[in-house]
């Protein structure tokens, strides 16, 4: 199987923090620096592997270094996914159930995300309701909301609970840019972690036999895979 290319378009901090604008404080997509060439992320669907994993010269690996590979390959997209997801919820311009669906509230003993213990639906640009199935659990969500520090006050009419967002300030949308810069950061360590735990694998499969020229292949595809995953 050959180097997967992704098509992507290009997406700005102003897309990030929607529709702020470009350069809010002389600080954009590419400054960030969370791709080379200021490339953005975008969503896109788990590539299938099958088959033996290959090199870029063609030369299929063992099973043993195959299925590293093929793991280092899926735990590095799925770090890019969850850091996409990250971004979604900076996207300020119009607010999102994904602002607070995730957020874990506290509940009959058991700790569990908003989505599975109410609906969140959008009043208006800037404007969350949520509405719990259990009226019990309205208390336990307000606290949780207080503790995300979302940057607004809930208010719990003993129905459901109103999160009224202020309009995005220029001090908010610096605060975007640093958390951007951050969420961009811990999925760099992300991947360098998984590229280091699957080094170790790989050499202590040299030391159980397997040829150096071999793990020494299998080494240098999986820089290969980890600088397209930090790059691109």
């Amino acid at each position: 199987m050959g180097n997967p290319r992704f098509s992507r378009k290009r997406l700005s901090i102003s897309e990030f923090c929607g529709g702020v604008p470009e350069r809010p404080n002389g600080v954009d997509s590419k400054s960030i620096g969370l791709r080379k060439g200021a490339r953005g992320f975008e969503s896109r669907p788990l590539r299938q592997l099958s088959g033996p994993y290959q090199n870029l010269r063609g030369m299929a690996f063992p099973p043993e270094i195959d299925q590293l590979l093929k793991e280092a390959d899926q735990s590095m997209r799925k770090s890019v996914a969850y850091l996409e997801g990250e971004l979604a919820k900076l996207r300020a311009g119009r607010v999102s159930p994904d602002l607070v669906e995730e957020i874990r509230v506290e509940y009959y003993g058991s700790v569990l995300p908003v989505k599975q213990i109410a609906s969140v639906s959008v009043r208006d640009a800037r404007t969350l309701v949520i509405r719990p199935w259990d009226k019990n659990a309205l208390e336990s969500i307000e606290k949780a909301i207080l503790a995300a520090d979302l940057g607004v006050n809930p208010n719990n009419d003993g129905e459901q609970i109103i999160l009224a967002f202020p309009p995005l300030s220029e001090e908010t949308r610096r605060t975007l840019v640093k958390k951007a810069h951050q969420l961009g950061e811990q999925a760099r360590v992300a991947i360098r972690n998984i590229r280091r735990a699957i080094l170790d694998q790989l050499r202590k499969l040299k030391t159980e036999g397997f040829p150096e020229d071999l793990i020494h292949r299998a080494e240098q595809d999986l820089q290969k895979t980890t600088d397209r995953y930090i790059e691109e």
